[in-house]
């Protein structure tokens, strides 16, 4: 299953390889179709929203335009993929799609057949291979797309740099930066267990099944979802367990997602005054169709985004100018100068309350040492002043 990241369409994939296609504000079922010969293991919808991608047990990789799967008048053919991705040997298993406009982005797909593939989308082309001591399961890829994790079955995550420092012909580092590989479909990276120093720094073990994988928008966090219901979240940096999450406990942690908390999930915007509190109209979600119906699709409008538009002045003037509203500038200048008066006054009492605390410090220092030296020549202390005197 897949949901698209606007939240207007859903997927999801048979055991059959038949791919459904339905909107989630109308519940219409926009398309059907067979995509693979053998179960759909994963779909994911591109981050635009513009392609769906789809794997397979069959070991084929498919790119589905939307604009193709929407079109009425295209609903008796058979649709026919932007592109098929067939390098893999075994069921793919997992689907991460890298940032960028379709067709301008990177996906990376992992299978069965111990391996990770980069892809190029804008060339249809790969990129690089990956090969792991074990299979595959789950992937995540960093938003910056310098990093990679690959997880197993058996709790091993593999991280995988996708950059590396460029040496010249004597091996001698240049101190400059380069892509850890792109030069063809015959070029692979094989990743060991029995790597040492900072390679095996690179090496997470949870010791559970893992089902699934995310990182945080910023990449520095890495959430990892077990069979045992628990989420075990791990800075990237360091390694470092920082929490385990065992809300989940006793069932399976299938899917893992972070995204920005969005306005509908709070009811009110809150930001700015009373007169802008706009309340905030949750998305439509209907029950879904269990057969395609041509005159509900005819019938059927388009759903306009019913989040509002963002309002720059609105915000300009709850942020900046509001807490001048209704102050004039005679009044402004007066609270000012009253200010200043009164820090003025708490300065120099101030002063006096310092100089009040030097007098009788040494006073009191004075009469100490006073008393010390009568007592040292057997003097009582008034004898010792009154001998000071004469």
């Amino acid at each position: 299953m897949a949901i698209e990241s606007s939240g207007r369409y859903f997927a999801g994939g048979t055991p059959t390889g038949r791919i459904y296609l339905w909107e989630m504000s109308s519940g219409i079922l926009f398309s059907t179709f067979e995509a693979h010969y053998r179960r759909v293991n994963v779909l994911r919808f591109t981050t635009d929203g513009i392609a769906l991608i789809s794997g397979s047990e069959d070991s084929g990789v498919s790119v589905w335009v939307m604009a193709h799967l929407l079109d009425n008048d295209k609903q008796h053919e058979m649709p026919t993929p932007y592109c098929s991705l067939a390098d893999h040997t075994l069921p793919i298993t997992d689907i991460a799609c890298g940032v960028g406009t379709f067709p301008f982005f990177r996906v990376l797909t992992s299978s069965l057949d111990k391996s990770c593939k980069l892809w190029d989308m804008g060339t249809r082309t790969l990129l690089i291979t990956f090969l792991f001591p074990r299979p595959i399961n789950v992937v995540a890829l960093d938003p910056a797309e310098r990093v990679l994790f690959a997880a197993s079955p058996d709790g091993f995550i593999h991280q995988v740099n996708l950059f590396r420092e460029r040496h010249d012909r004597a091996s001698k580092s240049t101190g400059a930066i380069e892509a850890l590989s792109g030069f063809g479909p015959d070029d692979a990276t094989r990743i060991d267990d029995n790597e040492q120093g900072f390679q095996l720094k690179r090496l997470i073990n949870i010791e559970h099944e893992i089902l699934s994988m995310t990182l945080s928008m910023t990449g520095s966090i890495l959430l990892i979802g077990t069979a045992t219901g628990q989420v075990h979240i791990y800075d990237v940096a360091s390694h470092q367990l920082l929490k385990t999450v065992n809300t989940h406990q006793g069932f399976r942690a299938t899917h893992l997602s972070t995204f920005i908390k969005p306005s509908d999930l709070t009811g009110h915007v809150t930001i700015g005054s009373a007169s802008h509190l706009d309340t905030i109209p949750l998305y439509p979600i209907t029950s879904f169709h269990r057969i395609r119906d041509a005159t509900a699709r005819t019938a059927h409008e388009i759903v306009p985004d019913t989040l509002p538009p963002y309002n720059l002045e609105i915000d300009h003037d709850c942020l900046i100018t509001q807490s001048s509203t209704g102050v004039s500038g005679q009044a402004l200048q007066a609270r000012v100068a009253g200010l200043e008066a009164e820090v003025e006054n708490l300065t120099q009492n101030l002063s006096k309350a310092i100089g009040l605390n030097d007098s009788m410090w040494e006073s009191v220092v004075s009469t100490v040492l006073g008393s010390d030296e009568a007592l040292e020549n057997g003097l009582p202390h008034s004898a010792k002043r009154s001998k000071a005197r004469s």
